[in-house]
């Protein structure tokens, strides 16, 4: 079964994300996660095939642990989903080795986009 981790602190966000996955994708598997020592966790634990991660979280911030991610499988894919649109935050992004960079005001269909191009 295709694993998607979600790393996002915001609770109804990633609640709405999750709906909006799951209706589009219902035999994908959500590992959800809100802070970065949980999602270092299952991601060991689990090994998924995409990370969503968000770069503001409550114990660390999602570019180092996006880098952390990729030291432990340099094939991992994580796609940074976050508030913040700006060409810095994008470069950070690729720079933290982020396979790409979404915005999270962009449409669920960029988002749904991703999936169905790495499943």
């Amino acid at each position: 079964m295709y694993r998607i981790l979600l790393v996002e602190d915001d609770i109804e966000f990633r609640s709405s994300l999750v709906d909006v996955l799951l209706a589009a994708y219902p035999h994908v598997s959500i590992l959800e996660a809100g802070c970065g020592r949980e999602a270092l966790d299952v991601f060991k634990a689990t090994s998924p095939d995409l990370v969503f991660m968000d770069i503001g979280l409550p114990d660390t911030d999602g570019l180092d642990l996006t880098r952390k991610i990729r030291e432990l499988d340099p094939d991992a894919r994580v796609i940074i989903l976050t508030g913040h649109n700006s060409p810095e935050y994008r470069c950070a992004a690729e720079t933290a080795g982020a396979s790409g960079y979404v915005w999270k005001g962009e449409p669920s269909r960029v988002l749904l986009g991703l999936v169905g191009a790495t499943s």
